[in-house]
């Protein structure tokens, strides 16, 4: 089994050894957050079968964009079961190396692996969470109305 610097290194394609190390951080960084495991764990996989390349570009000033997810899907025939099975690859753009931009690039590949819509499925999620919230626990209550009220206030 390979470690995750060596999945990463052979997935990454930076200009220096300097940024790539800096991307290795970032990307165990993500790991502290425990929601985040079971999908960077995803990815990695993935990317150890060569479905996940990161490229860093660097950001020109002008430019608002700080990374990008792009898919692509081929077909391979798996001789086993002998049919034709269809395979996502994802090629992750970082213009900015923040965790919180790897993060944000890393959820559209999962988003695209799983099919989900999330503009639909989010919504429907918060929907039926606030028809709930006033029977709910009443720190639960305040975080909500933290979240998605002060917070998204400022926006």
């Amino acid at each position: 089994m390979k470690s995750i610097d060596k999945i990463l290194l052979d997935s990454a394609t930076f200009a220096d050894q300097q940024e790539t190390n800096n991307f290795i951080g970032k990307f165990k960084e993500l790991y502290k957050i425990s929601l985040f495991k079971i999908g960077l764990d995803a990815i990695l996989t993935k990317a150890e079968l060569g479905n996940v390349k990161f490229i860093l570009e660097h950001k020109n000033k002008f430019e608002r964009l700080h990374g990008c997810c792009i898919s692509s899907s081929s077909s391979k025939f798996n001789k086993i079961f002998k049919v034709f099975t269809k395979e996502l690859n994802h090629q992750i753009k970082i213009q900015t190396l923040e965790t919180y931009v790897l993060a944000h690039e890393i959820t559209h590949a999962l988003e695209k692996e799983s099919k989900l819509d999330i503009r639909k499925d989010f919504s429907t999620a918060l929907k039926i969470d606030m028809q709930y919230v006033k029977n709910s626990h009443i720190l639960i209550q305040r975080a909500i109305k933290q979240i998605l009220f002060k917070e998204l206030e400022l926006y």
